[in-house]
């Protein structure tokens, strides 16, 4: 067996399969909020949120469910900001820009409003909710342009609590507005383009990692 150990950024790796309900964070203090991402052994990319925690007493992380975690496979632990409600979340900004369309209750879904890589389509009893990317959009939909991306990466437990709240807080506190989407998976936050710098900021600053497609 390949004994646990600790890298500058809490990596954990295993040469057999083990069950992991708890782990040990060396000098971080009680009350930290920590995130746990698989990640791909080899690159350290990370693959997906595996699950969020409290650190304890003596730097000791419980889990609400024990991870499985194969031979061979990884997972990193990231601590958040002191004070910092939820874990740190990494969001990647998705390449192009997006639309927000409305068209009457009763519409059919149009072809054009499907034929992305991204989009999402809601229908309620007052109207057909369309996001997609803008190009797509014909001449005389009502639509708002000129939106920016940006996705949570990996995917999220049902079992998180306030994920969006930490996200879409530190953006209204900056005074940008944003439109939220959410999938089984994760969710996406657009906003208009002129504020995304500003967007971007402010969840920097409350400790998330913003990944941005030209950087």
């Amino acid at each position: 067996m390949l004994p646990l150990y600790e890298e500058p950024h809490f990596t954990f790796r295993f040469a057999d399969d083990r069950i992991i309900p708890r782990f040990h964070l060396e000098g971080v203090e009680a009350g930290r909020r920590v995130a746990v991402y698989k990640i791909d052994p080899g690159s350290g990319e990370r693959l997906g949120l595996l699950a969020t925690a409290g650190v304890g007493d003596g730097g000791w992380v419980d889990l609400q469910e024990p991870i499985t975690v194969r031979a061979g496979e990884a997972f990193i632990a990231v601590p958040g900001p002191p004070g910092l409600a939820t874990p740190p979340l990494t969001l990647l900004e998705v390449v192009g820009r997006f639309a927000v369309c409305k068209l009457p209750p009763g519409s059919a879904v149009p072809a054009w409003a499907t034929a992305g890589d991204v989009f999402s389509v809601t229908r309620t009893g007052d109207e057909l909710s369309v996001v997609c990317r803008q190009e797509a959009v014909p001449a005389g939909t009502q639509a708002e342009v000129g939106w920016r991306c940006l996705r949570v990466a990996g995917a999220m437990p049902f079992t998180l609590v306030g994920v969006l709240a930490s996200l879409t807080a530190p953006i209204a506190k900056a005074g940008v507005g944003v439109f939220a989407v959410s999938t089984f998976d994760t969710d996406y936050l657009l906003v208009k383009e002129a504020e995304f710098p500003a967007a971007v900021a402010a969840l920097r600053a409350a400790g998330h990692l913003v990944e941005r497609a030209d950087a």
